[in-house]
């Protein structure tokens, strides 16, 4: 299938300015889609070519702030109709739960998880209405596989999955495709520089995640399959 299905999409990415985000972004824009992306942080265009800054628009907002979510959105939608909603914001926390922040747990299910479905319910109405869609989750394989010191973030993962099967049951004959990703350990900036540097070499990358993710929204253009569920591990498996 031509990689030209992306040529004039409008893609919403929460997190789109850094990780797993900015490698989706940078691969889609090169493929000729617009990108609007909100993230808790600053853009820096230095360095990022022109064609890059012109096929890309950062909002900065902190999603777990409905409140602000909700004008950033507004004011987005008004402007926009959203081809593909990529709920890719997250954050993590590695620490044995006795021992867990439980203003940073909340904070994290606020954001991996309830963002997700506000945001999903913001820009799921215009995707009804022109009966086109998709809406992409960023999950991980943390979602199915349980692991030791990160129960609030794998329960975050698994709620995304879950809510992600769910809504497709609903929104898949009105033409709106609902697709979850469950990748494995990826190098970004979750993990703390001494486990980064221990494990990187056996880690993928965002921009290996990013591909597979553009391979799967290409075959969705294939009305006789629906892709569900993409599941991404390094070579060597979890770490």
């Amino acid at each position: 299938m031509n990689k030209l299905v992306l040529s004039g999409k409008t893609i919403l990415i929460s997190g789109g300015n850094r990780g797993i985000g900015l490698a989706l972004s940078k691969k889609m824009c090169m493929l000729g889609a617009q990108i609007i992306s909100l993230g808790r942080s600053k853009f820096d265009y230095d360095g990022v070519t022109p064609e890059f800054s012109k096929s890309f628009t950062h909002y900065e907002v902190d999603i777990s702030n409905h409140n602000s979510l909700d004008t950033i959105v507004r004011e987005i939608t008004n402007r926009n109709s959203i081809d593909i909603l990529v709920n890719n914001a997250g954050i993590s926390d590695f620490t044995e739960f006795i021992k867990s922040d439980m203003e940073l747990a909340a904070k994290m299910i606020n954001v991996n998880f309830v963002s997700t479905v506000y945001l999903t319910h913001k820009i799921l109405p215009q995707m009804i209405e022109k009966k086109s869609g998709t809406i992409l989750n960023i999950s991980s394989v943390a979602a199915v596989e349980n692991f030791a010191n990160c129960s609030v973030y794998n329960a975050t993962k698994a709620a995304v999955l879950s809510f992600g099967k769910s809504l497709r049951k609903e929104v898949r004959t009105q033409g709106v495709n609902v697709l979850n990703i469950l990748p494995g350990a990826t190098l970004t900036n979750i993990w703390d520089d001494d486990f980064a540097r221990e494990y990187a070499a056996n880690m993928m990358m965002p921009e290996d995640i990013a591909d597979a993710i553009i391979e799967a929204l290409i075959l969705t253009q294939n009305n006789r399959l629906m892709i569900e569920e993409l599941i991404l591990t390094p070579k060597h498996g979890s770490l």
